[in-house]
């Protein structure tokens, strides 16, 4: 059986910062073309506003480069995707799945799958987690009884 596409990454957080990073340009300006190079305080506000378009700029690039799908599913496994490459996991081996939403983004959160083996796989960042986790518990129950 061909594997189906349970869980698919939001891109809420990646478009936050992208507009986080766009308003931290526009002070940036602002306050250059305002104030200039007055005195070593305005060095330090400008310091502080690059390093934050750098980290916004960064993590709305990192979100938007990651695939589309983050989770599949065939009869047998669990496939969740990892910056490595995608990850196996058999459904034999599934203890829990757990979800947890965020807490500013509607419709987004974080699966947690717990391994027989102890190993505890975590995906930030998924639209829907209670549908793609109501999935798999429904696979396991199927392959269960």
């Amino acid at each position: 059986m061909e594997s189906e596409n349970i869980g698919f990454k939001s891109s809420l957080l990646a478009v936050f910062m992208a507009i986080l990073t766009l308003a931290f340009i526009g002070i940036f300006i602002f306050f250059m073309v305002r104030f200039g190079y007055s005195d070593n305080w305005m060095l330090l506000i400008y310091a502080l506003l690059l390093c934050f378009i750098i980290i916004c700029g960064w993590v709305s690039v990192d979100w938007l480069s990651r695939p589309k799908v983050l989770v599949r599913m065939d009869e047998n496994n669990v496939y969740v995707w990892r910056r490595s490459g995608w990850i196996t996991v058999p459904l034999e081996e599934v203890v829990t799945v757990q979800t947890f939403q965020e807490g500013w983004f509607i419709r987004t959160g974080q699966l947690s799958v717990l391994q027989s083996n102890g190993k505890k796989l975590k995906l930030n960042g998924l639209k829907e987690p209670q549908k793609t986790s109501a999935l798999i518990q429904q696979r396991l129950y199927q392959k269960r009884s």
